[in-house]
C-alpha cells in the first residue's frame, strides 16, 4: 500500500514537471548569418507588470507560461550592435528569431575591403579600427601620437621629412595610406608626412594587415591604413571650435561650420596649427628662440600649418554624390649651428625652409540599384608641392644670402569604381576598375616622368555553409614601365558561436616611384642617387587568426590570436654603393635585396563593462634578409606591447585614460657597399594619461594630461655609417614630457544630434 502511494505521487510530480518544461515559450535568436546571440536582453512586458530575460550561450531563451495572464506578451530584445526587435509571444511556442544590425547605432563599423558597411567582426578581412573615442582619449594635435598607440605598427619620426610607418616588419613605401580610399600622395624619402593631416577632422582610422593588392593594386603589400573623415552634419546646423595647447610648443585654433538642408548638406573648416620647435634642453612651459644662440638649431624643427576644407553634396534616400576639397600650407624651418666667420667678423648659420603644399580635390558617387546592387566610385586629383629654400643668415643683422633652391612638384589623378551585387542569400561579388596618372618634376628628379597604370579586379563571396564565408579574389593590371602580374587572392571567415577563424592568402605586388627610379640628391649631406635598373616588388603573404568574443548584459569580453608570414621578392632598400673620399658622404642607391621573410604572432584581449574598458596586446615581429642567394640577416625577433584603459563617468561627463606602448631592442644587418654590419635599436616605452571633463550637456568638453610621461626624447641607435649623419648613435622618438590642454566647443540647433 505505502509503495502504491510513492509510485502514484511519484508520477504526479513527473507529470507536473513534464507540463512546467512544456509550458514555455522558445526564443531561438541568432544574427543574419544565423548564429547565436547570447547575452540578449530580452524584456518581458504586459499591461502592467514586466522582468527581464538573458539569452544563453546558444542564444535561447525560455520564457514560463506562467507568466501569460491573457493570451500574449510583448518582448523587447536589445543586444550591442543590432537593432532592438519589438515582438509579441504566444504560449508554449518555439520562435526563431533573427536580429539584423544596426549600422547607425553600431559604434564600430568598417569599410576598408568589404563590399559594404559592416560589423569588424563579420568583415571577412581582419581589420584594426581606431574610433572617434580613442582619437579623442589621445587629443593629439598629430596623427603619429594616435597610430603610435596601436598594435603592430612601427612608427618613426623625422623632424624634416616626417612620420615612416612600418606594418608587419615591412617598411612605409610598402604601406598603402588612403584618405576616404583615395591614395595619399607626395612621400619624401619613401615617407608620407602623415602629420600633415587634419586629425581633428578624423571619424576613424582602419588598418588592414597583409597584402590587399586585389583591391587597392600597387603600395600595399604590407597593408592598407584608411583614414575615414567626419561628413557634413544631418539634419541640423553645427558650429564646433577647437583649441590646443602643449608645453612641448604646440598650439592650434581650428573651427568648423556644417549645415544641411534638405538632402543637401555642406562643411567648411579651417584653422592655424604652430610648433615652435622642441630641443631636450628647452623648460617645460616655455620655449625661447633664440637669434645667435646654440639652441636655435632644434631636435624637432618648427612648423607653422594652416588647414582648410570644403566638403558637400547631395544626400539621398538611394544615391549619394559629394565632392570634397583639402588644402594645407605649412612652412617648416630647420635652423642651422651658428658658426664664427672671422673674416667677416661675424656670426653665421645655415638656414633651410621647406614649404609644402597640399591640394586635394575628389567627386565621390555611391548609387544603391536595389536589387541590381551598389555602385561606388570616385575621381581625385592630388596636387603636392614643397620647395625647398636655403640661405647663409648673418646672426648680426639677420641678413640672409640665398645659396640653393629646388622645388619637387607632384600631380596624380586617380579614380576607382566598383559594382557588388548579392546574388542570392549564398552569394555576393564585387567588380571594379581603376586607374592612375602621375607625374613628378623637381631638380631632384631627372626627366620629367610620368607613369599610367589601369586594372580590372573582381572577388566574390561565397557560404557554402552557416557561418563559413569564402573570398577569391583576382587583379589584372597594366603598368607603363613595368610588367604587372596577374594578382590572386583567397580570404576565408568562418563564424560559429561566439569564436571567428580568419585566413587569408595572396600576392602582393608594388613598382619602383619616381625617386628610386630618377632621384639624384647630392648636398653637403645628402649623396643618394635612383636606379633605373630596379624590377618591381613582389610578395606572398599568409595571415591567420581566431578571435573569440562574448556579451552578457553589459560585459563584454575579446580575445584574439594572430599569425603572418610574408616573403617579399626583389625588396628595394636604400644602401650604399660606394666609399666616401676625403670625408665626403658615401653615396647611395636603390636596389632589388634578393628575398625578404618576415613573421610574426600576437595576442589580444580586451574587456568593457559599463563604461570601463580595458585592452592588452603583446607580439612578436622577425625579419630575415637575403641577397645574391646568400643569407644576410638571420630572422630576429623583436617584442611589441600596447595597453589602454578607460573608465568613463557618463553622469559626471568625467573620463580617464591611459595608454602604454612598448618597442622592444630591434638588432639586424645591413648592406654598406660590398661589405655588411650591424644596426640596432634600444628598446623604448610611451606612456600617456589625460583626464576629460564635459559641460554643457556635452558641448563643452576640456581634456588635460601628460603625454609621454616616461620622458622618452631618443634612444640609442645606428650603425658605423649613415648617409645623413655619418655614424649617428641616437634617433629622435618624440619630444619629450609634456602637459597639454585641448577645449572643445560645440553650438547646433534645428535639433540635437550628440
Amino acid at each position: 500500500m505505502k509503495t502504491s502511494f510513492i509510485a502514484t505521487v511519484s508520477l504526479c510530480l513527473l507529470l507536473f514537471l513534464a507540463q512546467q518544461i512544456k509550458a514555455q515559450c522558445y526564443l531561438n535568436i541568432t544574427d543574419e548569418e544565423g548564429i547565436a546571440l547570447p547575452g540578449v536582453n530580452v524584456k518581458v512586458f504586459g499591461e502592467e507588470d514586466y522582468c527581464y530575460f538573458f539569452s544563453d550561450r546558444k542564444g535561447e531563451v525560455a520564457i514560463p507560461d506562467s507568466l501569460f495572464k491573457s493570451l500574449s506578451l510583448n518582448a523587447t530584445l536589445s543586444f550591442l550592435g543590432m537593432s532592438d526587435l519589438t515582438m509579441t509571444l504566444s504560449p508554449s511556442a518555439r520562435m526563431a528569431v533573427e536580429m539584423t544590425t544596426d549600422f547607425i547605432g553600431m559604434r564600430e563599423v568598417v569599410i576598408t575591403g568589404e563590399y559594404a558597411s559592416s560589423d569588424p567582426e563579420r568583415a571577412v578581412h581582419r581589420i584594426n579600427l581606431i574610433d572617434s573615442k580613442r582619437i579623442a582619449e589621445i587629443s593629439s594635435s598629430d596623427i603619429s601620437d594616435v597610430l603610435r598607440h596601436a598594435g603592430e605598427l612601427q612608427i618613426q619620426q623625422n623632424g624634416v621629412i616626417g612620420t615612416g610607418i612600418n606594418i608587419q616588419g615591412l617598411g612605409d613605401r610598402n604601406v598603402k595610406v588612403t584618405i576616404n580610399e583615395v591614395p595619399v600622395v607626395g612621400r619624401v624619402d619613401g615617407k608620407l608626412d602623415l602629420d600633415q593631416i587634419d586629425v581633428q577632422n578624423i571619424e576613424r582610422i582602419e588598418i588592414v594587415k597583409g597584402p590587399m593588392a586585389v583591391s587597392y593594386g600597387t603600395d600595399a603589400i604590407a597593408g592598407v591604413i584608411n583614414i575615414i573623415t567626419k561628413d557634413p552634419v544631418k539634419d541640423h546646423s553645427e558650429i564646433s571650435a577647437r583649441g590646443y595647447y602643449s608645453s612641448e610648443g604646440q598650439y592650434d585654433l581650428l573651427g568648423r561650420f556644417s549645415q544641411s538642408l534638405g538632402n543637401y548638406r555642406y562643411s567648411i573648416r579651417g584653422g592655424r596649427r604652430y610648433f615652435d620647435g622642441w630641443s631636450p634642453t628647452d623648460p617645460t612651459f616655455s620655449n625661447p628662440e633664440p637669434i645667435a644662440d646654440i639652441r636655435r638649431n632644434t631636435l624637432w624643427n618648427p612648423k607653422e600649418q594652416f588647414v582648410g576644407g570644403f566638403e558637400h553634396g547631395r544626400y539621398g534616400e538611394r544615391t549619394i554624390i559629394t565632392h570634397r576639397l583639402d588644402v594645407m600650407d605649412e612652412t617648416l624651418k630647420d635652423r642651422g649651428v651658428p658658426m664664427v666667420n672671422d673674416a667677416a667678423e661675424t656670426i653665421q648659420a645655415f638656414d633651410d625652409r621647406y614649404h609644402t603644399i597640399r591640394i586635394d580635390n575628389a567627386l565621390r558617387v555611391n548609387h544603391d540599384m536595389q536589387e541590381l546592387g551598389r555602385f561606388n566610385g570616385f575621381i581625385a586629383l592630388n596636387y603636392f608641392q614643397r620647395d625647398r629654400k636655403r640661405v647663409l643668415t648673418d646672426l648680426t643683422d639677420l641678413t640672409q644670402l640665398d645659396l640653393e633652391k629646388d622645388t619637387t612638384d607632384y600631380l596624380a589623378f586617380n579614380t576607382r569604381h566598383t559594382w557588388s551585387r548579392e546574388v542570392n542569400d549564398d552569394m555576393d561579388f564585387q567588380v571594379g576598375v581603376d586607374g592612375s596618372w602621375e607625374r613628378s618634376t623637381g631638380e631632384r628628379i631627372a626627366g620629367e616622368p610620368d607613369v599610367i597604370q589601369a586594372a580590372v579586379f573582381a572577388s566574390a563571396e561565397y557560404t557554402p555553409i552557416k557561418g563559413l564565408v569564402l573570398r577569391p579574389g583576382l587583379r589584372l593590371g597594366y603598368h607603363e614601365l613595368f610588367d604587372m602580374p596577374v594578382i590572386p587572392s583567397l580570404a576565408l571567415r568562418y563564424r560559429i558561436g561566439q569564436h571567428t577563424w580568419r585566413t587569408s592568402i595572396g600576392r602582393g605586388f608594388r613598382a619602383p616611384d619616381f625617386k628610386e627610379l630618377y632621384l639624384a640628391f647630392f648636398d653637403s649631406n645628402h649623396n643618394v642617387f635612383g636606379n633605373a635598373d630596379l624590377q618591381s616588388e613582389q610578395s606572398l603573404n599568409l595571415n591567420l587568426s581566431h578571435s573569440y568574443s562574448r556579451s552578457f548584459e553589459k560585459r563584454t569580453w575579446k580575445t584574439e590570436l594572430s599569425f603572418f608570414y610574408n616573403d617579399v621578392d626583389d625588396l628595394i632598400s636604400l644602401v650604399q654603393v660606394g666609399e666616401s673620399n676625403s670625408g665626403a658622404i658615401p653615396p647611395f642607391s636603390y636596389l632589388n635585396l634578393d628575398e625578404v621573410l618576415t613573421q610574426g604572432l600576437r595576442g589580444e584581449v580586451g574587456l568593457s563593462q559599463g563604461g570601463f574598458e580595458l585592452e592588452f596586446g603583446i607580439g612578436w615581429t622577425g625579419r630575415e634578409d637575403k641577397i645574391n642567394g646568400a643569407l644576410l640577416n638571420p630572422i630576429n625577433y623583436f617584442l611589441q606591447m600596447n595597453s589602454s584603459l578607460s573608465y568613463q563617468l557618463e553622469r559626471q561627463g568625467l573620463g580617464i585614460a591611459v595608454l602604454y606602448s612598448y618597442n622592444g631592442e630591434q638588432n639586424t644587418i645591413i648592406l654598406n657597399g660590398e661589405d655588411t654590419e650591424r644596426y640596432f635599436q634600444d628598446a623604448f616605452s610611451m606612456l600617456d594619461l589625460s583626464v576629460s571633463k564635459s559641460f554643457l550637456e556635452k558641448d563643452l568638453n576640456l581634456r588635460v594630461g601628460v603625454r609621454n610621461l616616461l620622458d622618452v626624447s631618443s634612444i640609442n641607435a645606428g650603425s658605423p655609417n649613415s648617409f645623413h649623419s655619418g655614424g649617428s648613435t641616437s634617433i629622435p622618438i618624440s619630444t619629450g614630457r609634456n602637459f597639454f590642454m585641448s577645449l572643445d566647443y560645440k553650438i547646433d540647433w534645428n535639433g540635437k544630434d550628440n
